[in-house]
């Protein structure tokens, strides 16, 4: 189901953005000998994104192979001397209104106590979706699929530029 899936979903993020890469990992416990199985795709705005939000798409199949949890998570870079607070209530606003019940994890990385070199903002969503048994139930995946997309899509592109204007037309009306 994982590879089937893995195309069928690389085809609807194509509409979201570019797929700059997908990786195939394979784990094994040396203590139990339990393996994991997990794929990544990474997605960008453009091939040239790399200041801008980065999306990674997390596919970890089940034991049974009967379903696939699919994760996403959208980096945000902020500026140094941003403290993130408008941005992450704009990210919720948005997450909200796309209908995605997401979290967010704010990451700083400091070189000395004063010295800020890396900061942004995480947005991550999940959802699982089982094994098509029949034409209808592979429709509706199909179409989950592609809501995903747009809702990820939405969230790659979304800038707080984009809010503040839009927050300002609103006040105006």
């Amino acid at each position: 189901m994982v590879e089937a899936l893995t195309k069928q979903l690389e085809a609807h993020l194509s509409h979201a953005g570019i797929v700059t890469n997908l990786l195939v990992r394979t784990e094994q416990s040396l203590y139990s000998g339990e393996v994991n199985r997990e794929i990544e795709l990474y997605v960008a705005e453009t091939e040239a994104a790399w200041d801008m939000p980065l999306a990674t798409v997390f596919l970890y199949p089940f034991e049974d192979q009967a379903a696939v949890e699919i994760a996403a998570e959208i980096q945000y870079p902020q500026a140094g001397d941003d403290d993130g607070k408008e941005l992450l209530a704009a990210l919720f606003e948005r997450a909200q209104l796309l209908g995605v019940e997401a979290a967010v994890t704010e990451k700083r990385r400091f070189l000395a106590a004063e010295h800020l070199v890396d900061a942004h903002l995480l947005l991550d969503f999940h959802f699982v979706v089982e094994a098509p048994r029949t034409a209808s139930e592979q429709a509706e995946l199909d179409e989950r699929l592609s809501l995903f997309a747009l809702q990820l899509g939405t969230l790659l592109r979304f800038s707080l530029k984009n809010t503040s204007s839009t927050r300002e037309q609103r006040k105006g009306m």
